[in-house]
């Protein structure tokens, strides 16, 4: 028996095909799914969304059916539950007037952001994955601008959210927000995308990080010789991404540069032939995880990387690998359209062609990277290795066209014909009598998935404003091969390129067979490339800089068939000096010369990289404290800051790093690193706690040595130790919480020279706890012998030697050994006194140099002032202790909240 269910499957698959009636049903069926939503009360909305009507909404919102104009009475409809939704939104209450709306509105139409805390999962998850969605189809003039000012919100929004504290629930909706963000549909229009991709990047480098990958690296001085470059991609296969990477590569001056190519998987195809046979090797990236993926190319030492895939429309893997550090310079092509917003992508490069007159060689207003402009065009490709053969022969009549008509063209891809063009292109055809439009839309590099029938009716509803009659449109399938497309174009008498996304490889099928073009540039380098290969083949007449202009030399090529012969003239012409596309020696000479002058600038690039980006993650850092007073964070004790920023920062070193734990207590601050194949010394003198810390380091064998030693300025064979009945409270000199204590006798060593004795040659982290001692060990610490990345030390202006003036000069000396300080500052509201030793919170972070005046109790963290992969989870670790935004109240001591 067929469900009710398969019933709607099958309405949903006629109406796609364009059955009138099935629509019909449909839209009676989400009238009555939207009342049913609304009407029901919030406990019942979970259960709907799990069982067959659950199924039945998710069938309507992927008909498309919300993609075509209300029918009668539908608008007012939209706006009620739009209207209820606003009211209600974010209390789960508004629950089912969500599920109501989003039948019949894109996200960017509903008003409101996702980001909601208290509302239950799958209520967040739902309203986060509609607020990504992307619409199948822009319906009207301006909301592709539209869809593109709502996902800057929401990706903003997200981005601001997920840096706060999160649950596990959370931290899967974070993975599954950085997986499925597609900013495609967010390219086509004229606003400035720059915002968006900052935030997107910060979103998925957050996540990296949160995942334990360390996206800074610093890489050891460069050899002499040839300098060595690396170029990632996907794959090398037949598409434009590989047509226009092979372009830099053949050709560049391979004495002075060692070219390697990455990719994500190898076949056997002509195009990575050609591109294995123009590189030194060609490496295929292991295929586990990116870790490994990113260790195997930073294993290479690369002076030079560039990114040939684009980066920047959805979440591949080459997306996430190129947000590290992978050479000591980074450098995005073309093949990203826009910037990519990554802090490791160093350069952008362009050309002056290709960017507006103002763009100048610095950062401009559309680029996060620093922009480096070439002579001449980028718009390479080496189309002259596709090997593929023309498999069908396109005429007039195939087409069904009139011999007489005049034939407008394009090829442009289904997402940059936006509203605004299909009307100026209605326009045209309007002004020129029996003119017919072809178009080949459906490009399968884009997407395997397009609305057609939706995207014809929407054609048929812009003609028809216009009075043009839907059979003056063709639409062309996908061909199979180049020749095919050029075939098409053979038959054309105009070539229409698209705007505000123009067309590039797009535009070199009807250029290499002499069809005009007309073309339109705008304030952009996407909205450029159409005019700069008009230039390349001497036609630049034809580039124009506004719609009206563009409509103008339509029509006028339409109507003059002289004029269209003296173009094809001027095109063949051009061609017959040799087709400038394919011209990918010039380009690759022109990139060798960019790569060598980028690489001899790369020191003076990288040391002021790293200043200003330390800068500001310092003033992030410091910007929290605020924050975080507020907050009164409970805990974040020395054992917390060790595993959460600590072992991360030194995720993936490329080797055994080394821990020096003094006052090692029981151990537990060392056993994470351990479990994560660290040696180490422990340093812990106390006799109550020797054997269970040898008991709980045996598993680890000759890994982790203890040592039954103080550790002070002044090696002795015997010096005082004060030994407390509670572990971890017992040291050199009397506390002031606990007492005298039992005084025993103990050996003390200097903490550099016993380690040397003992063959330690490097040590990575220095944990210091020594009740009270703790200065004095720094003090008597040899840095320049062995010199950790990374020291923590705890420090209270309670005990003796540990007073104000102390603190600030042993701070004082460690920024004259190259460290700053990120300290802890905690308040315990005298429950130590009171020998109550977990009730204490955060009262802020602070840099070393802004130490508040009063008591101090606090751990302080010593970094190397330009450890930009500690800064970088540092600012995460702080971010992530603070509750979520909204939730700031002061708890006290016990965690309790107060008013």
């Amino acid at each position: 028996m067929q469900t009710l269910g398969d019933q709607v499957s099958g309405y949903v698959a006629r109406f796609q095909a364009g059955d009138a009636a099935a629509e019909a049903a449909l839209r009676l069926l989400r009238r009555q799914v939207a009342g049913l939503w609304g009407a029901a009360p919030f406990e019942q909305v979970a259960t709907m969304r799990a069982g067959e009507f659950g199924a039945i909404h998710q069938a309507l919102l992927a008909s498309g059916l919300a993609d075509t104009a209300p029918a009668d009475g539908e608008d007012a409809a939209s706006r009620a539950w739009r209207d209820a939704l606003i009211a209600r939104w974010p209390s789960p209450d508004a629950a089912g007037a969500f599920y109501a709306a989003t039948l019949f509105l894109p996200a960017h139409d509903l008003g409101v952001l996702p980001v909601v805390d208290d509302a239950p999962v799958w209520l967040v998850r739902d309203a986060v994955n509609h607020a990504l969605a992307s619409p199948r189809l822009l319906r009207r003039p301006g909301e592709g601008a539209q869809h593109f000012a709502h996902l800057a919100k929401v990706v903003a929004a997200l981005d601001r959210r997920f840096a706060r504290a999160l649950s596990a629930e959370q931290i899967a909706l974070e993975e599954h927000v950085v997986k499925r963000l597609s900013i495609l549909q967010a390219y086509f229009h004229d606003e400035d995308v720059r915002p968006l991709l900052r935030d997107r990047a910060s979103l998925l480098e957050r996540f990296l990080r949160r995942s334990g990958l360390n996206l800074e690296h610093r890489f050891p001085a460069r050899a002499d010789g040839r300098l060595r470059l690396g170029v990632l991609a996907g794959h090398f296969g037949l598409h434009t991404e590989s047509f226009y990477a092979l372009a830099h590569l053949e050709g560049l001056d391979r004495p002075r540069l060692e070219v390697i190519a990455y990719a994500l998987g190898a076949s056997a195809n002509p195009i990575e032939e050609r591109c294995r046979a123009a590189v030194d090797a060609f490496v295929v990236l292991p295929a586990g995880s990116i870790e490994e993926q990113v260790n195997r190319i930073r294993a290479d030492r690369l002076d030079l990387l560039l990114v040939t895939t684009n980066v920047t429309a959805v979440t591949n893997p080459i997306t996430l690998i190129a947000a590290h550090r992978l050479a000591r310079t980074q450098i995005a092509t073309m093949g990203s359209p826009v910037t990519t917003g990554f802090d490791q992508i160093d350069v952008f490069l362009s050309s002056r062609e290709n960017e507006p007159p103002d763009a100048g060689t610095g950062v401009t207003s559309h680029y996060t990277e620093s922009l480096h402009l070439l002579d001449g065009a980028l718009n390479h490709f080496a189309f002259q290795h596709d090997p593929s053969q023309r498999t069908t022969t396109i005429t007039r009549a195939t087409l069904g066209v009139p011999e007489d008509a005049v034939v407008f063209v394009s090829g442009a891809n289904f997402f940059k014909i936006v509203p605004e063009l299909a009307r100026v292109w209605a326009e045209i055809l309007a002004a020129v009598p029996g003119s017919v439009l072809v178009l080949l839309p459906f490009n399968p590099n884009w997407s395997d998935q397009y609305p057609e029938n939706l995207f014809c009716r929407r054609m048929a509803e812009d003609f028809a404003t216009r009075g043009v009659g839907i059979d003056r449109l063709r639409v062309v399938s996908p061909l199979p091969a180049r020749a095919d497309v050029q075939g098409l174009m053979r038959v054309a008498d105009v070539y229409l390129d698209s705007h505000p996304f123009a067309g590039s490889c797009s535009i070199y099928d009807p250029l290499s067979v002499a069809c005009p073009v007309v073309a339109r540039e705008g304030a952009m380098a996407r909205s450029r490339h159409g005019g700069v290969m008009l230039r390349m083949f001497g036609v630049g007449d034809l580039a124009t800089t506004s719609e009206e202009a563009y409509r103008d030399r339509a029509i006028q090529l339409g109507l003059d068939r002289e004029l269209r012969a003296q173009v094809r003239a001027q095109l063949e012409a051009a061609l017959a000096r040799g087709n400038p596309v394919l011209d990918t020696r010039s380009l690759a000479t022109r990139v060798s010369g960019a790569l060598v002058k980028l690489a001899a600038e790369q020191p003076a690039r990288e040391a002021t990289r790293r200043q200003g980006r330390a800068a500001s993650l310092r003033s992030a850092l410091q910007a929290l404290g605020p924050a975080l007073a507020r907050a009164r964070v409970r805990t974040m004790r020395d054992v917390e800051i060790a595993e959460r920023l600590v072992l991360r920062t030194f995720r993936a070193a490329g080797r055994t790093p080394h821990l020096v734990d003094v006052g090692a207590c029981l151990g537990e601050l060392a056993v994470p690193f351990l479990d994560q194949g660290w040696t180490a010394d422990l340093f812990e003198p106390d006799p109550a706690c020797v054997p269970r810390l040898a008991a709980t380091l045996a598993p680890f064998g000759p890994r982790a040595r203890l040592h039954a030693v103080a550790v002070s300025d002044t090696p002795s064979a015997a010096t005082t130790f004060f030994q407390s009945a509670a572990p971890g409270l017992s040291g050199m000199s009397a506390s002031p919480y606990r007492g005298e204590g039992t005084a025993l006798s103990v050996p003390a060593v200097r903490l550099d020279d016993h380690l040397r004795a003992q063959g330690v040659r490097a040590v990575d982290f220095l944990k210091v706890d020594a009740e009270g001692a703790d200065l004095r060990i720094l003090t008597g610490h040899d840095f320049t012998a062995l010199r950790p990345r990374l020291v923590l030390a705890e420090v209270n202006s309670a005990f003796a030697g540990q007073s104000q003036p102390d603190i600030r000069r042993e701070l004082a000396n460690m920024r004259r050994l190259g460290y700053q300080a990120l300290v802890f500052l905690y308040d315990d509201g005298g429950s130590f006194a009171r020998r109550v030793w977990d009730a204490y919170w955060l009262t802020g972070v602070v840099d070393g140099a802004e130490l508040p005046h009063g008591p101090i109790i606090a751990n302080v963290l010593f970094y190397e002032e330009d450890d930009l992969a500690f800064l970088d989870h540092a600012v995460d670790f702080v971010t992530g202790a603070l509750p979520p935004e909204g939730t700031e109240r002061p708890r006290n001591g016990d965690g309790v909240t107060t008013e």
